[in-house]
């Protein structure tokens, strides 16, 4: 599919609620490696060139590349304001520190692990093997190359960017 091309809206529904599945999925598994509780929810999907990504919000963050493989093949980013990223490191490494190069290898395992339970949730869904795997964490400039690298695109491409509702309680 080229990146310009429109979506219908009933296959957009379709993959919200497969977003549905896997996001529960991974909500699980953070949930337990936390000990809190998580709520992961895809809220609306948009379509927008990269190097105005605005869905995420203004705040710096981290991008996450993914790989897909098997019944799915593609790939993916995943774009974490920094302070969700060290809130979740904070309680998971038991550390106020600022985010730094073994935390974000850290969050890498940790985007590995939803990523397995994801993908877990798709293979059943589908009946057919999907993998995915957690390829390299960046810091996110703010005009989005990261993100245009990942995709081997140009900045000026379309992407849909899923906005998603994250929450950590006790």
């Amino acid at each position: 599919m080229k990146n310009n091309a429109k979506i219908e809206d009933s296959i957009l529904e379709g993959f919200e609620e497969l977003l549905t599945i896997g996001l529960n999925s991974s909500s699980e598994i953070l949930s337990k490696l936390l000990n809190n509780d998580v709520e992961l929810k895809a809220e609306e999907i948009v379509s927008e060139k990269i190097d105005g990504l605005e869905s995420f919000g203004v705040e710096a963050g981290v991008v996450a590349a993914l790989n897909l493989s098997g019944a799915l093949n593609g790939k993916t980013a995943i774009v974490i304001q920094n302070n969700y990223a060290k809130g979740i490191l904070n309680i998971l490494m038991n550390s106020d520190d600022d985010i730094d190069e073994i935390s974000m290898g850290t969050f890498k395992e940790l985007v590995g692990q939803m990523a397995s339970a994801f993908s877990g949730s798709l293979t059943s869904f589908f009946g057919a093997e999907v993998k995915i795997e957690a390829e390299n964490i960046y810091d996110l400039s703010e005009e989005c190359d990261e993100i245009a690298e990942i995709f081997g695109c140009g900045s000026d491409a379309k992407v849909y960017s899923i906005i998603s509702k994250f929450s950590v309680g006790d």
